[in-house]
């Protein structure tokens, strides 16, 4: 036993060293939350492991580009360039793809309480929006659109870009009825010219893009490395191949040529882009353009589709899994294929489209062809096509188009069959169920598939269910507890996965778990202090618990890391406002209103923080601007202003 005196001289020590473990701890749990996975937990990168024979799925081969293919392939380069894959995407300055600027044209088209124009001042491509009541040259939206998208001939659309951040415009130009029209998708839900072009957007309209990571839609300059879908798309990169040639059992290994692949890796080549599917989550560890054809697109990418309800339900983007439902694809044991009837390298002229398409018909069935006699097929259709009996087109989810019905059906009257309408099943939480397309092909033990479904669960409640304030909140918390399950652990067993994280904390922030989900947000900006989605959604919670200072740091961050979506500016200036810093508000609400003129909230919040500065004179003319845009809440906002207006300052 110590003597008292040197007892009491070491007796501090006791305290600290327990002050040291509770330290300790916190930071293994912070360590067990932010630590870098082991290599071991991270999964293998299919284009080093696989025992492909071509040589070009390797990571490390480049990308030339079409202009190496050229030399060698000019017949096919020709022919391509018409296709619509060819044509995908493009300059719109020396366009001639047709656009027409007239009143015939309706390059002027009213919708929904606002007026459109299409402008073409010779290489330059304006789009302008304004509010029907608008008065003043104020109240008007304008873009330059840099590029056109949509080369198929149903629908063009446009994307305007500065400084790296790509959107998309709300006009579109309909070439089969030669007109312009709202862009589609944005008939019932309009984000004029705030929509942003995400990576998956990009991904199957042009060549090839390099994402700036954790941002929406910012890509690195120049944005697109190449502009309409490219040969190496198709054949994977072709660094070697114009190199050298090398050949093995009768095929040049030095480039993917998908006839020697698989039925399965063949029809991954046009899944990657032909399966779009409800959700597409990028596996742990891969990027957007990691795949590569020859390779097994289910190891880069987890897609969810929506069971149909019945046989009859079409989906636009359902070309592929209508065709794999179709007797013909499933009596040809793995023959048949997307270019069984499609040349990719070439599309058929339009008067010729229907010989075309019976020929491609004919190769299976000329033997047993139609069993109706001529003189009926050609009462019914005068050109004998196969085509409009057994494929039809039918309505689509797009405004002015249609699409063909690639089940392939046996009999005209079934095609016209309808069932009735029934309500979609749902699960608890109100979200229709998904289904992961290549089912078959994931192992029943693979611990990622929980947690990729959790996260297509969570991007699609921010739509379904987040951004809808009438949700049941039963709902949005039955959806949390069955995600948190599936997240949990991908986050225990990955540390460094961001997307699991970031899903997680939303997970818990719907299951009103608020002071874990700004811890979880916490902890992922810690280590990614640029992760846009997390800034937002982070900073909307701490405004929504009323941690002010807290949502204005984060807004402030937010806005450096994505300064053009005016969303963004708005939502710091109503953190500003409600902590009374009026000022500082309105230089945030001005900010918003520079990059869209048209937007009602950041002009509400203008006026307010204009009425706390006493600023009566400059309040009443923002506020008659704002009664232009016709906002949904005029009268109840004349009253709001009538009171305050009677009101001193504060």
């Amino acid at each position: 036993m110590l003597p008292r005196r040197t007892a009491s001289r070491w007796s501090w020590l006791w305290p600290s060293l327990l002050l040291l473990c509770l330290v300790l701890a916190a930071g293994g749990v912070t360590w067990f939350l932010l630590g870098t996975a082991s290599p071991a937990s991270q999964p293998a990168d299919p284009r080093v492991t696989s025992d492909s024979p071509f040589l070009n799925i390797r990571p490390e081969v480049a990308y030339v580009g079409d202009e190496a293919c050229v030399s060698c392939h000019a017949d096919l380069a020709k022919t391509y360039a018409g296709h619509s894959m060819g044509r995908s995407m493009e300059p719109v300055a020396g366009s001639a793809f047709g656009e027409q600027f007239t009143s015939e044209a309706r390059a002027t088209f009213v919708r929904a309480g606002f007026r459109y124009t299409a402008e073409r001042q010779h290489d330059r491509w304006l789009h302008h929006e304004e509010p029907l009541r608008g008065s003043t040259a104020s109240l008007r939206a304008t873009c330059e659109v840099q590029h056109a998208v949509g080369g198929g001939g149903r629908a063009r659309s446009y994307f305007h870009s500065r400084d790296g951040f790509v959107f998309q415009s709300p006009l579109t130009w309909f070439p089969r009825q030669a007109h312009w029209d709202i862009s589609p998708g944005y008939e019932n839900n309009n984000p004029h010219f705030d929509r942003p072009a995400v990576g998956w957007c990009l991904y199957c309209h042009v060549n090839q893009v390099e994402p700036i990571p954790h941002t929406i839609n910012r890509y690195r300059e120049p944005i697109f490395r190449g502009n309409a879908i490219g040969c190496e798309r198709c054949h994977g990169p072709g660094e070697l191949h114009v190199r050298r040639q090398e050949w093995r059992d009768g095929m040049d290994v030095t480039i993917v040529n998908p006839k020697h692949l698989s039925p399965a890796l063949r029809d991954a080549v046009c899944d990657q882009c032909h399966v779009e599917g409800e959700q597409r989550i990028l596996r742990r560890g891969r990027g957007l353009f990691d795949y590569r054809p020859g390779l097994p697109l289910h190891e880069f990418v987890s897609i969810y589709v929506k069971p149909k309800l019945d046989e009859n339900e079409l989906r636009f983007v359902g070309h592929v899994d209508q065709l794999h439902t179709s007797k013909c694809y499933l009596s040809s044991s793995g023959k048949m294929s997307c270019t069984t009837c499609h040349d990719p390298h070439a599309s058929p002229a339009a008067a010729a489209r229907v010989g075309y398409y019976r020929q491609r018909c004919l190769q299976c069935h000329e033997k047993q062809g139609c069993s109706l006699p001529v003189t009926e097929r050609l009462q019914a259709n005068a050109e004998d096509s196969c085509m409009d009996c057994h494929m039809p087109a039918t309505r689509s989810e797009i405004q002015h188009a249609a699409v063909t019905d690639h089940r392939i059906r046996r009999s005209p009257n079934l095609l016209k069959a309808k069932t009735a309408a029934r309500p979609a099943p749902a699960d608890s939480h109100g979200l229709r169920p998904y289904v992961l397309y290549h089912e078959q092909d994931r192992p029943r033990d693979d611990p990622d598939r929980d947690r990729d479904y959790g996260i297509a669960l969570i991007e699609s409640a921010r739509f379904e269910l987040i951004s809808t304030a009438s949700t049941p909140r039963a709902a949005r918390q039955a959806l949390a507890q069955a995600v948190l399950p599936l997240l949990d652990p991908a986050v225990r067993r990955d540390p460094s996965d961001l997307a699991a994280l970031e899903a997680r904390a939303a997970a818990l922030w719907l299951n009103e778990q608020h002071d874990e989900a700004a811890r979880a947000y916490e902890l992922l900006l810690r280590r990614e202090p640029h992760h846009e989605v997390a800034l937002r959604e982070a900073a909307r919670l701490a405004l929504e618990t009323n941690r002010l200072q807290e949502a204005i740091e984060l807004g402030q961050r937010l806005v450096a890391v994505s300064p053009y979506r005016w969303h963004y500016h708005s939502q710091l200036a109503l953190a500003l406002l409600s902590d009374r810093q009026s000022q500082a508000a309105q230089a945030a609400c001005e900010a918003a209103l520079a990059v869209y003129p048209l937007a009602v909230e950041p002009r509400k919040l203008l006026v307010a923080a204009l009425l706390d500065q006493g600023e009566r004179a400059k309040a009443d003319r923002e506020f008659r601007l704002l009664l232009e845009l016709d906002p949904p809440d005029r009268t109840a906002l004349e009253a709001w202003y009538a009171e305050r207006t009677r009101q001193p300052a504060r």
